[in-house]
């Protein structure tokens, strides 16, 4: 949902970012250390999606940028709240890496697809003309 911040600007940061605070309240409230990700998940966000919106003409150097900053900033605190993967996609990670740095593999990598990959997709799919002229008769207001 991120990428749609090239389409829809503000409305869509606040919703992703306001959607994650909701989100990690209910799911981390009950963990230690859940402060950091109710705090810092929205943040994390909030910046991918302004920085999605902002290079909206490139919009897949957008993504990619922002699926880097919400591994980065998910995966620098993410390791205190659950254990860190084991692997990723079938691969077994070095044991002696810090769970520090196995978590913020994991999630860049986890952000690049869902971002990247993804949301870019799903961007393309509603930027077509067709679509953009049903969006705009419908009242919203588009930025591309």
């Amino acid at each position: 949902m991120i990428p749609l911040a090239a389409l829809f600007g503000l409305p869509t940061i606040l919703g992703v970012s306001i959607g994650c605070v909701i989100s990690n309240v209910y799911l981390s409230a009950s963990v230690p250390y859940a402060v950091y990700d109710i705090l810092l998940g929205p943040f994390a966000n909030f910046v991918a999606a302004a920085i999605i919106f902002k290079l909206r003409k490139k919009i897949l150097a957008g993504c990619v940028l922002g699926a880097f900053l919400v591994g980065l900033i998910v995966g620098s605190y993410v390791w205190l709240l659950f254990p860190p993967p084991q692997g990723i996609f079938g691969l077994q990670l070095p044991t002696n890496w810090s769970p520090w740095l196995l978590s913020t593999i994991s999630l860049t990598v986890s952000s690049l697809l869902a971002l990247a990959l993804f949301g870019y997709a799903l961007f393309k799919v509603l930027s077509r003309p067709s679509t953009l002229e049903m969006l705009k008769s419908r009242g919203l207001k588009v930025f591309i």
